[in-house]
């Protein structure tokens, strides 16, 4: 998942990269990935992921995708409980890369938020109850975890009954109007009818600022003044003191 606090010296984060890439052609794969070095990276764990969605009591049979994943296991643990899952973010391009960004990316969240020396015993035990899972979930079922733009998605139209994006359409890709936009497009695009598209967080949330804010209204307002086959809802996911107040889910359904 996009670490959406903390900017590179470049000023973007990895999904902006995949906007950049996806914009300007002249752009080699060396070079997108060069700046892509630079993002922060993280991964929430499905346990915790699973709280903030509103999840089917029943996903075995279902397609689902997850947007800008990242170290995530999300979308092993939808596939453990019988979904066709497919998780996608830039960097599973080079997962080396990725490894070594979420690395660099927990030493501060070892110090900031656990309060423990980064080098320590404590935060290695706690970075390996972080990875192991999707390490594991990678060795099984590498073709499930799939490099490509949160704003050209490599999928056919109507591909995922649910599609979940957490801290990267919202989180990340709200600072450039444009971006947010394209990725609207596509992540309904893939959505079948009947479809649920969830993301967050919406509005409330403890990384988000004005201006992301705004780009999120005038995104999903244009979103439903194109397309009235789209229902909108937004709700409080969960309220907790360490996240701000709270984090809000937007959720975007498609008529069947």
């Amino acid at each position: 998942m996009l670490r959406p606090y903390g900017r590179s010296h470049w000023g973007v984060s990895a999904s902006e990269f995949a906007y950049a890439l996806s914009m300007t052609a002249d752009l080699t794969p060396h070079v997108v990935m060069a700046i892509a070095a630079e993002a922060e990276v993280t991964g929430i764990a499905y346990k915790s992921l699973s709280r903030f969605y509103e999840l089917p009591p029943e996903v075995k049979g279902l397609r689902t995708l997850d947007v800008c994943s990242g170290m995530s296991d999300f979308a092993y643990g939808l596939r453990q409980r019988g979904a066709g899952a497919y998780a996608l973010d830039l960097l599973y391009a080079d997962f080396r890369l990725l490894r070594a960004r979420h690395q660099e990316s927990f030493r501060e969240v070892a110090r900031d938020v656990f309060q423990t020396n980064p080098d320590g015993v404590k935060a290695r035990k706690i970075y390996q109850g972080y990875v192991q899972s999707f390490q594991a979930s990678l060795k099984k079922r590498p073709r499930f975890y799939v490099a490509g733009s949160a704003t050209h998605l490599p999928f056919a139209d109507a591909s995922f009954d649910l599609v979940t994006s957490f801290n990267g359409v919202f989180g990340t890709l709200d600072f450039d109007i444009r971006a947010l936009s394209q990725a609207l497009a596509e992540v309904v695009r893939v959505l079948r009818p009947g479809g649920s598209l969830q993301l967050l967080p919406y509005q409330k949330g403890p990384i988000l600022d004005d201006h992301q804010r705004q780009n999120q209204i005038e995104a999903v307002e244009a979103l439903g003044a194109a397309d009235a086959s789209l229902g909108f809802s937004d709700t409080v996911a969960r309220e907790s003191a360490l996240l701000g107040g709270g984090v809000a889910r937007l959720t975007i359904t498609k008529a069947g």
